[in-house]
């Protein structure tokens, strides 16, 4: 794990400012459910600078307002 966080971070010389979760440093971090080196993985939350971002996209947006519609109509079997 170190490889893929404070190592890159002392190579560009941003250890004292990033990567690690203390106070007053720069938490840049994501939240996944499965390995997160595995291409598929889809992150369930992500923060830059500590400020969370918005996963959401337009073809989620979609997927929630219709999904319970072809579910009810039996084309959808989740």
């Amino acid at each position: 794990m170190r490889a893929i966080t404070l190592s890159p971070a002392e190579i560009l010389g941003v250890d004292e400012h990033v990567e690690l979760l203390e106070p007053d440093k720069d938490a840049t971090f994501f939240i996944v459910a499965a390995h997160p080196l595995i291409q598929t993985t889809n992150p369930t939350k992500a923060f830059i600078q500590g400020r969370e971002l918005d996963l959401s996209d337009r073809q989620k947006n979609l997927w929630e307002k219709y999904k319970e519609k072809y579910h009810r109509l039996g084309r959808l079997n989740e």
